[in-house]
């Protein structure tokens, strides 16, 4: 017979299903006070992230983290790891917490023999690389790894990230057309999880803010191509319009969500406790805006200078 705690797990993976973060999360909350676990942890942290509620969805999936390794489970503990470099790196702007977590996911990959999570790791590594040749190499090895462990979500951010990282060598129409690949079959289903379409999305608008080609960001979010005056006699060329920052996503939410990444899911039962003291690592710098749940505005506008990702 079902547990109330039982119980409470299907509403909350149910409100999951449907998007309706703010009963999954109230769902998540009755839980907290039963038998608080990692896949717990982990389940409320991503439901505050959607919220935007980024510092609390830190510290849960912090403690996710922990409780995971305590119990012996490097595989869990990598899941959640490679979240906390994503949102350390993205949503907060703080490059050394980031760069801290993905040498310790690396570690963990390499010490536990942890196969599916290989490509994730060079994915992060791509993701951080200030090189984009480097940064392509690692995508590359991101994308190929997929046919082994069968993670469509990891090959189409790979896909994406070496599209970025081509733009950057200044081979833009190579990398444009990956980077709408990427996108296009995330949107139409083949991902499984709303944040690969999150990467997608952000990664193709960053290279094409990076290149100043907005009007195919505004094309790729359904807007259509701005039209621009030449500037007369003596007047400064302006910059392009950035009305395609106030577009919104209609896509309906997923009928599915299985945690990061599909294929090691543990679906998430319990809540936890909201408290937790700020350290230095979880501070936000003065100069980044304070982000909003999804859904009232876009998720990429976290994001940090030359990359946006939601973590």
């Amino acid at each position: 017979m079902p547990t109330e705690p039982d119980h409470l797990a299907e509403t909350a993976q149910a409100a999951v299903a449907a998007g309706d973060w703010v009963s999954a999360g109230s769902a998540f909350g009755a839980l907290v006070a039963r038998e608080p676990t990692a896949e717990a942890f982990a389940g409320l942290g991503d439901v505050l992230w959607w919220l935007g509620e980024t510092d609390e969805a830190v510290r849960y999936q912090e403690r996710a983290y922990a409780a995971f390794q305590h119990r012996g489970d490097p595989a869990g503990a990598g899941i959640v790891t490679v979240g906390l470099h994503l949102v350390y790196r993205v949503s907060l702007g703080n490059v050394a917490a980031a760069r801290g977590w993905l040498a310790r996911v690396a570690r963990l990959v390499a010490e536990s023999g942890l196969a599916p999570l290989e490509g994730w790791v060079a994915l992060l590594r791509a993701h951080d690389s200030a090189d984009p040749v480097a940064a392509a190499r690692l995508a590359t090895e991101a994308r190929d790894l997929p046919a082994r462990v069968g993670d469509s979500d990891l090959e189409l951010c790979a896909l994406s990230q070496l599209g970025a990282s081509l733009v950057r060598q200044g081979r833009g129409a190579e990398g444009t057309l990956l980077l709408d690949e990427a996108m296009a079959a995330s949107l139409a289903g083949e991902s499984t999880r709303p944040h690969t379409v999150v990467y997608t999305s952000c990664t193709m608008i960053s290279a094409c803010a990076q290149t100043a080609e907005l009007d195919h960001a505004r094309m790729r979010r359904g807007g259509r191509p701005a039209r621009r005056a030449a500037p007369g006699p003596g007047q400064a060329r302006r910059r392009p319009s950035s009305g395609w920052r106030a577009a919104r996503s209609s896509r309906p939410a997923p009928q599915s969500w299985p945690h990061w990444p599909p294929h090691a899911a543990t679906s998430p039962r319990h809540g936890g406790s909201r408290s937790g003291a700020r350290t230095p690592w979880r501070t936000r710098p003065p100069s980044r805006p304070t982000p909003t749940a999804p859904g009232s505005v876009p998720v990429w506008r976290r994001a940090s200078s030359g990359s946006c990702w939601p973590g």
